[in-house]
């Protein structure tokens, strides 16, 4: 009827009866006849003659599904979200939120300084979210066209924009102001964001320098706090813009700093007494403001230990600053932390010169130097510099694959006088070779049938009923001595998912389908899954987190040196592309007894089963070995060399082409003795997982990584259980800021 479409005459041959309603003259309709209406809506629905549509429901784990369904275009009624079980339930089943900050439309917001540079990125940000009455306070007025520009966009906005020159150094000037503000409605927010610079060292510092740095922030700020709690009974922002150098320090700005302390003092005080208060610690600001007009065109100029921080970013963080508990909070930009050697320069500093790099935070610690496009002079160059100053002499493969982080790591050995340990950033002359390095131990035979061994842990008593983490132990595929000492000091509770009943399978898939019908019994949709995987175990957690994954679970994955690439590559390289069963039983065999009996000689032993053709005579002569010791029975052994065979021949014969990512973010630690030189550090993980990826390099070996200290603190901290009760200060690089609460 609003398009003025004609109707077929067919539809009346059907006796079908049309009747117009105009809905939208309820808009201008007497409240009599609205609450008519609604009477009769309200019998209607009592009656039984108005049904709702109906609801597909989907759990709150369940929102790609429930998109994919309205993509479908096969349903009717509504689909609906359950985020709470109960109505008045507040807390939610797993969905996360984003704190975001909006402000009322009929609130005027002052904002002191709000004609700078940051003034008027906040400003706009404000109108964005729902500010539609500004006050804008400067001594000096609108003195730029792109200041007349910016209003005049903001009124577009449909805001109503005022300028103020009240003196907010005097408390004449600030109940001015605040009177202006009130003129146009009531105070929602004061931002003080005035600023003077009087910087020099303290012992040119003056009464009157200090005087000057105070009046626009502590002095102001003491007045529209006492002023405020007068004549804006609802404020709910009260916000102070401070600086790092007040929290740090910086060279030059004593009275900067303590201005900024007074600010912050006055915000803690303002918050013990149940008033609204918040002081953000910036760091350097680039694009606008004062330090961009002093670095000019130089982003990467460091100041007071920052670098600066671009205004989309200062912008982006300030929903997580306004919505934290803290009445001080910081975000900034760090600056690479640069140590230097007595008598000669830092070696990473050395390189970046060659390199032409100005700044570390815009490059990535693990690209290597042949990817940030070293060419064949460069390399002549830091070859010879690396030997000539730093004693450190790499070969041309190793050149190829270096990476700052690997120097950093070589700056550290140096620093603790540690030059043996220098080797294994690169390579190791004395590594584990073929099934050693894949054989750990062949495990706890008296455990073997079960599928799930819980391990005892250091958890708290509060956590021990919460969902263990999954470890998938390596080529074994049985629990044994080192999952038991690691367990012991995990923080949360742990099973190990033993294969040993898997043995006889030749797939992966069903190896990976048999232990899935395992661990879903124990796991919970609602909590994260975490599996810590090692070696050949990774293969099966990869298939394991897909399946999890179709099933609505959502979690995290740690890999300990194992990888689909990494793991084929390996095995190709001790076995060779074709390798016949008779060469991987000889290999298994011989490496198990030197494994039963250290003191064998590996190439006798390896001579010995390869003399044998028939593989019946192989295994009785493994079993001449196996009678000989007491650790191990016949049975288990026997079984033990089958299920390394079919689980070698199964990551030889990996499809990495077939591979289907994940979602899982995933954790690779890898140890810093390198099994393989020409692979990406990352094993190629990324290839894995549309997740995050992150790395983590600890000392030792595929074997001996067990036992590092360290590891256990590192499964701990990517926990899904316990990152509730962690507090991190994020170091984020790439030009993206670090936000401490």
């Amino acid at each position: 009827m609003a398009n003025d479409n004609k109707i077929g005459l067919g539809c009346f041959l059907k006796e079908i009866t049309f009747h117009a309603v105009l809905a939208d003259s309820l808009l201008v309709a007497p409240d009599e006849d609205i609450w008519h209406l609604k009477s009769l809506i309200d019998m209607d629905i009592s009656n039984g003659i108005i049904q709702p549509l109906p609801v597909k429901v989907f759990l709150a784990h369940e929102i790609e599904q429930a998109f994919r369904h309205l993509i479908g275009g096969k349903h009717i009624g509504k689909v609906v979200i359950q985020v709470r079980e109960q109505p008045h339930d507040p807390s939610t089943l797993p969905v996360r939120v984003l704190n975001q900050v909006y402000f009322k439309h009929n609130h005027t917001y002052v904002i002191p300084g709000g004609l700078g540079g940051f003034g008027m990125e906040l400003a706009d940000w404000m109108a964005i979210r729902g500010a539609r009455k500004l006050l804008l306070s400067s001594s000096r007025g609108i003195t730029k066209d792109y200041q007349l520009y910016r209003i005049a966009l903001w009124k577009t906005y449909g805001c109503e924009v005022a300028i103020s020159t009240a003196d907010i150094t005097s408390k004449k000037g600030c109940a001015q102001l605040l009177s202006e503000a009130n003129g146009m409605g009531p105070v929602g927010g004061i931002f003080n964001l005035a600023v003077v610079l009087k910087d020099c060292i303290f012992s040119n510092q003056n009464v009157n320098q200090f005087l000057e740095c105070f009046a626009p922030k502590a002095i102001a700020t003491t007045y529209l706090d006492d002023l405020s709690r007068i004549y804006c009974p609802e404020l709910e922002h009260f916000v102070v813009f401070s600086s790092v150098s007040c929290g740090r320090g910086n060279a030059g700005q004593s009275n900067y700093g303590m201005a900024n302390s007074v600010m912050e003092r006055i915000i803690e005080h303002r918050n013990r007494e149940g008033f609204p208060g918040k002081a953000i610690q910036w760091g350097a600001i680039g694009e606008v403001g004062l330090v961009a007009d002093m670095a000019e065109d130089k982003i990467d100029m460091e100041i007071g230990g920052t670098l600066q921080q671009r205004i989309s970013s200062c912008i982006q963080e300030l929903d997580h600053l306004l919505c934290a508990d803290a009445s001080i909070v910081s975000s900034m930009v760090v600056a690479e932390k640069r140590t230097m050697r007595s008598g000669q320069g830092n070696v990473i500093d050395a390189v970046m010169n060659i390199m032409g790099i100005r700044d570390l935070k815009s490059v990535s610690l693990s690209t290597t130097l042949s990817e940030m496009g070293m060419d064949s002079l460069m390399a002549v160059e830091i070859k010879q510099t690396l030997e000539r100053d730093f004693e450190l002499i790499l070969t041309p493969q190793d050149l190829r694959h270096l990476t700052f982080q690997k120097l950093q790591e070589f700056i550290d050995a140096k620093e603790k006088e540690n030059t043996d340990g220098i080797q294994i950033i690169f390579a190791s002359d004395n590594k584990l070779l073929g099934m050693e390095l894949l054989i750990r131990n062949l495990g706890d035979e008296a455990n073997c049938d079960q599928i799930i061994i819980p391990l005892q842990t250091s958890a708290a008593p509060s956590k021990q009923n919460l969902q263990p983490n999954i470890i998938i132990p390596g080529l074994e595929g049985t629990a044994g001595r080192a999952w038991y000492q690691l367990g012991s000091k995990l923080q949360s509770p742990a099973i190990v998912l033993q294969l040993h009943q898997f043995a006889h399978l030749e797939n992966l898939k069903d190896v990976a389908q048999q232990s899935f019908d395992q661990i879903k019994l124990i796991l919970k949709q609602t909590e994260p899954f975490y599996i810590i995987a090692y070696s050949y175990g990774t293969f099966v957690a990869l298939l394991l987190a897909e399946m999890l994954e179709n099933s609505g679970f959502r979690g995290h994955l740690m890999l300990l040196d194992g990888a689909p690439h990494f793991l084929k590559r390996l095995t190709n390289l001790h076995l060779g592309e074709q390798f016949s069963d008779n060469d991987l039983y000889d290999l298994l065999f011989s490496s198990i007894v030197n494994h039963i009996f250290p003191e064998a000689s590996k190439e006798s032993m390896s001579t010995v089963f390869h003399q044998v053709d028939c593989l019946s005579d192989k295994m009785s002569l493994f079993m001449n070995y196996v009678e000989k010791q007491n650790m191990y029975s016949k049975k288990y052994s026997s079984t033990m060399v089958k299920a390394m065979f079919n689980r070698v021949k199964m990551a030889a014969s990996f499809d990495l082409d077939g591979i289907i990512k994940i979602k899982s973010p995933i954790t690779l630690v890898r140890p810093a003795e390198a099994s393989l030189q020409d692979i990406d550090e990352d094993y190629c993980i990324s290839l894995l997982t549309s997740g995050v990826v992150t790395l983590k390099v600890i000392e030792g070996n595929h074997t001996t990584m067990l036992d590092n200290p360290s590891l256990s603190q590192i499964i701990d901290d990517f926990d899904p259980v316990l990152l509730e009760d962690k507090h991190f200060e994020e170091y984020i690089r790439n030009d993206k800021p670090v936000s401490v609460v």
